[in-house]
């Protein structure tokens, strides 16, 4: 039960009578509780899928590491062995471990001739090598499985290829409906599934769900909703795992960062529930950088100038003193974030998407490996490999989505004498998503980054984004469009037509639309070779096929076109 006015503190009364007392919504800020949000985190995946693929491998301590970057690179397919030999001394970072190598000690990043002296039945895999990088289709794909089985009940964003966030409200909903009083629905078995408690309620969260859901008083209706959304999100799990045989952990609340939170608290294979009453608990001691937008350089600004380091004394910095500091739109932003409410018009926050919203790829160059501005060449040979899986990757999602992306940035970690920063720099998106024009783009990007810095300068890490997608056109209307105008006469073209026609009639309606057809194909070849105007009055030369590698680069898009990619 939860009484609040916005004027005094929020009385909350559990099921057990403790009462605890916490600080009061700022007047202005809303707690809505109407939506149920999700975000489900596949438990340790890539191991998972691993072991999936090999089912000698479940129930080991098992780790994935990456590829030896000091090696000749060469493709390792998804579908050759790539378990490495126990007697093997394998020097690769673990980027992926089961919780049986965690309980042993092994930690990611360490290298796995380390891992195995605390481990010594620790198996190492190696992930798939394409393009001299790490391959992660069967991850991106096995990702992909989960989501469309997720979505069957929910509003479904992807985050990212192992984390989505769902909204469940609907289903909640109609659940609700079939029972419009008593207690909620409950999941399957509440093992495993926790309830986030007030700090002051004396309970541990596995008892608490328990008593949760068993407590025969009164339910608010946001508590009933929250319930009923709790077990659809474990169906929806249990359902991933009989069919995919993926473990997952889930938050489940009222808003995405919420969820988020709660779907950390308790792993592997578990499911966590943060109540309204939990909310400030949850938050008091949280570090400021795990709020979304306060992890940079914002967040520092933030922590310095108000002194504080995290998220609930934060919110109790009066409302006054944050508009002083940022003005009124970025001070209400910050003190709802510190509340919880990451919601400003009060929906679920969820954007319905499957598909991601950008297609990239990258590489680390670590120590020798490092690109130097000495070397251009092989900056430009590693974009084109970069390049060619974005291509890939483009090619597929235009298969299988029906888009095109129109945005090209690349972005890259790099040393000039004793500074070393990230930058990022962007461009339109040329003649589709061709593999060496993405890579002679970027490059011209990185040299008119280059042009106003000293000579010499190295890039240790680089990576390449397409984004930005609009729907692709049918591809039998655009041919017949293109062939349609092609066939079309102009006037003097039709009226030649029309006097051989005359004169020889005979002849056949084909050669009497030669003319035209000739004279369309000849204006279509004269416009190719003009120079195409860009939106600042320059123009891009035409670059005929057989022109050098040197000459297409110069032929990239002209330095107008250029804008810095904003975050």
């Amino acid at each position: 039960i939860l009484h609040c006015d916005h004027k005094s503190p929020r009385v909350l009364v559990n099921s057990r009578g403790c009462v605890h007392i916490d600080m009061a919504l700022p007047q202005g800020i809303e707690l809505s509780r109407q939506k149920v949000i999700a975000h489900v985190d596949l438990d340790c995946f890539y191991v998972q899928v691993e072991a999936q693929r090999n089912k000698a491998l479940q129930g080991l301590p098992l780790a994935v590491v990456q590829y030896d970057p000091y090696s000749s690179l060469r493709d390792l397919d998804a579908n050759a062995n790539r378990l490495k030999g126990q007697d093997e001394k394998v020097g690769n970072s673990i980027i992926a471990l089961s919780y049986e190598a965690k309980a042993c000690g092994v930690t990611r990043t360490m290298s796995g001739v380390k891992a195995r002296t605390l481990c010594k039945d620790l198996r190492l895999i190696q992930v798939p090598v394409a393009h001299g990088k790490a391959d992660l289709t069967i991850y991106r794909e096995a990702g992909d499985k989960v989501a469309k089985i997720l979505a069957r009940q929910a509003l479904c964003e992807k985050a990212s290829i192992d984390e989505v966030y769902l909204d469940v409200t609907e289903e909640a909903s109609r659940r609700l409906s079939l029972t419009p009083s008593g207690p909620p629905p409950r999941p399957g078995s509440l093992q495993g599934v926790h309830l986030m408690c007030p700090a002051h309620a004396n309970g541990d969260p596995v008892n608490a769900a328990t008593e949760w859901w068993s407590r025969s008083g009164e339910w608010c209706e946001h508590e009933r909703l929250l319930a009923a959304g709790a077990s659809v999100v474990w169906e929806l799990r249990k359902q991933v795992l009989d069919e995919l045989g993926y473990t997952t952990s889930a938050g489940v609340s009222h808003y995405k960062l919420l969820a988020k939170l709660g779907s950390g608290l308790h792993k592997p294979a578990q499911q966590t529930v943060v109540p309204a009453a939990a909310v400030m608990d949850l938050l008091r001691d949280l570090p400021l950088a795990k709020l979304r937008g306060c992890g940079g350089l914002f967040g520092q600004e933030v922590q310095e100038k108000l002194g504080i380091t995290t998220a609930g004394e934060l919110a109790a910095v009066p409302l006054a003193r944050l508009e002083r500091l940022w003005g009124t739109e970025k001070a209400v932003w910050l003190q709802r974030l510190a509340h919880g409410v990451d919601s400003v018009d009060g929906s679920s926050g969820i954007t319905p998407r499957m598909q991601p919203k950008s297609i990239s790829c990258g590489k680390t160059f670590r120590g020798q490996n490092s690109l130097s501005s000495a070397n251009l060449n092989a900056i430009r040979f590693w974009l084109g490999e970069l390049g060619k899986e974005v291509e890939e990757r483009a090619e597929e999602d235009k298969r299988t989505n029906r888009r095109i992306p129109q945005l090209l940035t690349v972005a890259f970690d790099f040393c000039l004498e004793e500074e070393r920063d990230r930058v990022s720099r962007s461009c339109p998106l040329r003649r589709g998503c061709q593999a060496a024009v993405i890579a002679d783009d970027a490059m011209a990007l990185i040299k008119k980054w280059a042009a106003d810095k000293a000579p010499r300068w190295s890039i240790h890490s680089m990576s390449i984004q397409v984004s930005n997608f609009q729907d692709a056109p049918p591809a039998a209307a655009s041919i017949t469009r293109f062939f349609s105008a092609a066939q079309a006469p102009c006037p003097a073209a039709a009226a030649a037509a029309a006097a051989a026609q005359a004169a020889s009639p005979a002849a056949t309606s084909a050669e009497a639309a030669s003319p035209a057809a000739a004279a369309s194909i000849s204006r279509f070849f004269s416009a190719a070779q003009q120079p195409v105007s860009s939106s600042s009055g320059s123009t891009i030369p035409c670059v005929p096929e057989q022109a050098s590698h040197a000459q297409k680069t110069e032929g990239a898009p002209s330095g107008a076109f250029f804008h810095k990619a904003h975050p």
